[in-house]
């Protein structure tokens, strides 16, 4: 067989892959969750190792209420990828909505470890966790905003 070939048809998966995922995302803002699941799942098959065509995946399935099925695919997003932070607050999203809120608590910490520092985003989940009443969380942004000059180091 040869090479030349081979290389010219894995960049057209590729391309393709991708082209299916920005159609996806396009039927998914459009209200077309069906639509969309379909085309991201044709973007996995051309590209299994794309992180974020499983967190893609996740989105629509949590904003399709199937929660187990969004926690599986953002679970392959963050083993492939472990070191984007919006993957586990993704995930922490499904375990609010499993009604897991250790999980929940400790993918928002591990997020905010990951994440880029901003102050905004500190107090924007504060006064969120003091809408809910969770002092453990509500603490740790208060710690976080309280050190911020310490943390910017």
């Amino acid at each position: 067989m040869n090479i030349f070939f081979l290389k010219k048809s894995k960049k057209q998966n590729e391309i393709d892959s991708i082209k299916f995922a920005m159609q996806s995302e396009m039927e998914k803002k459009n209200g077309k969750l069906n639509s969309a699941f379909r085309l991201i799942k044709k973007s996995i098959n051309l590209d299994k190792k794309n992180d974020s065509f499983y967190y893609l995946t996740a989105c629509i399935l949590f904003e399709k209420s199937e929660y187990n099925k969004a926690l599986q695919e953002i679970n392959k997003a963050i083993n492939i990828n472990p070191k984007i932070y919006y993957y586990y607050l993704q995930r922490a999203d499904i375990y609010n909505k499993l009604n897991n809120q250790k999980a929940e608590s400790d993918d928002i910490k591990y997020s905010l470890e990951l994440m880029p520092k901003s102050k905004k985003f500190y107090e924007y989940k504060k006064n969120i966790y003091e809408a809910q009443s969770n002092k453990q969380m509500v603490d740790f942004c208060e710690n976080r905003l309280v050190n911020w000059d310490k943390l910017l180091i």
